[in-house]
């Protein structure tokens, strides 16, 4: 059974409880030429939930990205919409449309509970090349600051190639 995007699962908890969030399923294939710097001060962890990821020792924080093709998704936005219900007492904090890697993308910020843990996630999200390719950034609610400016350098040197 192919399952689809909006299928929400979680694979696991990292050592301090973070939590990341997959997409995608064993029927697409990950777009390979993508030119990027890891964040300075995470360490690579293996996930089959992602591409590639990176977690913060310190806090537990999470950069990653995870790229699907084909894409099944038609709408970023309802892609988002249906993650976001999937959490208990979910609260969006902002959406918006912008201007990313030539592209308009989507850029979503929410609270939810998995597990009586309380995580934000800041989500980008767009299509390229019939590929849906999303970057996360994911911690413990009221650490994310502390890596914000990782994550907007990491969004700064992702780099989608034809």
């Amino acid at each position: 059974m192919i399952k689809t995007l909006s299928t929400l699962v979680i694979i696991g908890l990292f050592s301090v409880s973070c939590i990341q969030i997959p997409i995608g399923n064993s029927e697409t294939e990950s777009y390979k030429k993508i030119r990027l710097k890891a964040p300075i001060g995470f360490n690579s962890v293996k996930a089959s939930s992602s591409d590639q990821a990176w977690i913060k020792s310190t806090n537990g924080n999470i950069i990653s990205y995870r790229t699907e093709c084909p894409s099944q998704v038609k709408s970023v936005e309802n892609h988002f919409n249906n993650i976001s219900s999937d959490f208990l007492n979910s609260k969006v904090i902002s959406k918006k449309k912008i201007q990313y890697n030539n592209r308009t993308a989507v850029r979503y910020n929410f609270v939810g509970d998995i597990e009586s843990i309380t995580t934000n996630y800041d989500l980008v999200g767009f299509k390229k090349y019939g590929c849906l390719f999303i970057i996360t950034h994911n911690g413990r609610q009221g650490a994310l600051e502390n890596t914000e400016t990782d994550f907007e350098r990491f969004l700064e040197n992702f780099k989608v190639l034809q």
